[in-house]
């Protein structure tokens, strides 16, 4: 086999452990790269594609297509995502206890679409109680009016630690850079779901109800918390 040569390397000299980058034009030692020029020593604030409003601990930024800026949102916040993901959050830190059996936890829409399914994550469940989920949209910050609901769904005992995927009723049109809830009722008055304990500017609500197959429109005034539940759309 003839021996072979990369063409043109260019920059520093070569020592073991070095990796190559290609530039376009030559490869170049790794070292010599250099990716962005100029902001030495500037804040990141200084940039006029990204936006600190609402800047606070924990949060990260992620960039909207719509306003074309890096934005400040929470970790767990609702994207466009894997596995289709649109909106709500998978990740979760602990499990926890909701204070009432109706819950909503608020996310962002960062495109526009059209969901058919509501999921939740619980962590112990108990069999035959049932839960429907449901989506509101956004009324200053609090649930407004219901959007959709799941049938209701009953417990089995291979449900605990399981992601829990429902159809909606009917599907449910979502716009870019839109707060919507996604809401649960439990007839258990103790169930146990993963969620972001707490979650920094949750904005979670919770009502206590007695147990309905149909969520209440509008959402009923309660009380808040810092509980992101795992709960999304699809």
């Amino acid at each position: 086999m003839a021996d072979y040569k990369l063409p043109v390397i260019t920059g520093t000299s070569l020592t073991i452990g070095d990796l190559l980058r290609w530039d376009g034009s030559n490869w170049v030692n790794y070292a010599d790269s250099v990716y962005l020029t100029g902001i030495t020593g500037e804040s990141i604030g200084d940039l006029s594609d990204v936006d600190l409003t609402d800047i606070a601990d924990g949060k990260i930024l992620k960039y909207n297509s719509g306003t074309s800026k890096w934005e400040c949102e929470d970790e767990t916040g609702a994207g466009t995502g894997t596995s289709g993901l649109q909106i709500g959050a998978l990740a979760a830190t602990g499990a926890a206890t909701p204070t009432q059996r109706m819950a909503a936890s608020r996310f962002k829409a960062y495109s526009s679409g059209t969901i058919t399914s509501l999921g939740v994550f619980p962590y112990l469940v108990t069999a035959t109680k049932h839960i429907v989920l449901g989506i509101y949209s956004d009324n200053s910050n609090y649930p407004g009016s219901l959007l959709g609901q799941t049938d209701a769904y009953a417990f089995v005992a291979t449900d605990l630690r399981t992601p829990i995927h429902l159809a909606l009723q009917s599907p449910v049109s979502l716009t870019a850079n839109t707060q919507y809830w996604i809401a649960f009722m439990c007839e258990d008055t103790k169930p146990n779901l993963y969620a972001v304990i707490p979650a920094l500017n949750a904005g979670g609500q919770y009502k206590a109800i007695d147990y309905s197959d149909t969520f209440p429109d509008p959402f009923p005034a309660g009380g808040g918390n810092d509980y992101l539940w795992s709960v999304w759309g699809m």
